[in-house]
C-alpha cells in the first residue's frame, strides 16, 4: 500500500492523478498538494527574474521545517513531484547550481535539503556558492540581509564550460541572496542564468 507522507492516506487510488501529472514517485496526495497555493510564475526581484513555483503558506512553511528543521529526510520528493516534468523540459541544458548553504547545517542534518528537492535532476549539477560565514537569512532583518554580498563566496573554476546555469533556492524573501549570487558570476564569467525558487514569502 502506497501512503501519503504528509496525511499517511492510502494513495493507490489516485495514480490517474499521479498519471496525469507524470509522477512517478507517488509520495504526496492530491487532497495536500492542493493545499499549496501555485504561483507558477516569473517575479522581477531586485533586478532578476526568478521563476517562483509555490506560495510560502503555513502549509508549505510547516513542510519545509519538518523536512529542513527536523531532518525528516522522507518528504524531499513532495515539493517537487508535480513538476518534476515541467521543470526538466523548462531547464533542459542547463546546469543546475544551489543558493549556499552552511556546511555546518548540512553535516548535522546529514543532507543538503535543496539538493535533495532537486534529486529528481538528470542533468549536470554544480555547487559553486559557499557562505563565508554561517548565518540564516531568516533569522535576520532587513538591513543585516541587505550585507550578505560580503558574505558569499563562488569557486570559480567550478564553472568552467558552463554555457547555461540554473540557480535554485528554497525560500525567496529579499531576494538578497540569489542577487549575490547573481553579481559574483556575472562578475566572472558570461553565462547565462536562470532562477527557480521553490516558493516565495511575496
Amino acid at each position: 500500500m502506497k501512503i501519503c507522507k504528509v496525511c499517511f492516506k492510502n494513495i493507490d487510488n489516485e495514480c490517474f492523478v499521479n498519471d496525469l501529472f507524470g509522477v512517478e514517485q507517488h509520495d504526496l496526495c492530491y487532497s495536500c498538494f492542493l493545499k499549496m497555493e501555485l504561483l507558477l510564475k516569473e517575479e522581477r526581484i531586485l533586478g532578476n527574474k526568478i521563476f517562483i513555483l509555490l506560495k510560502y503558506n503555513g502549509f508549505i512553511k510547516e513542510l519545509i521545517y519538518k523536512f529542513k528543521g527536523l531532518y525528516d529526510i522522507e518528504l524531499k520528493n513532495i515539493f517537487l513531484e508535480y513538476f518534476q516534468d515541467l521543470i526538466s523540459d523548462k531547464y533542459q541544458g542547463y546546469t543546475l547550481t544551489f543558493a549556499p548553504s552552511s556546511k555546518e547545517d548540512d553535516f548535522i542534518r546529514g543532507f543538503n535539503h535543496v539538493r535533495e528537492m532537486f534529486s529528481f535532476w538528470k542533468g549536470d549539477k554544480i555547487d559553486c556558492f559557499y557562505k563565508k560565514i554561517k548565518f540564516k537569512q531568516s533569522d535576520r532583518n532587513h538591513l543585516q540581509r541587505q550585507k550578505v554580498a560580503n558574505e558569499i563566496g563562488l569557486n570559480i573554476e567550478s564553472l568552467n564550460g558552463v554555457k547555461k546555469l540554473l540557480i535554485v533556492d528554497d525560500i525567496v524573501t529579499t531576494g538578497n541572496t540569489i542577487k549575490t549570487c547573481v553579481d559574483l558570476v556575472k562578475k566572472y564569467k558570461n553565462i547565462k542564468i536562470k532562477i527557480l525558487a521553490v516558493c516565495s514569502v511575496k
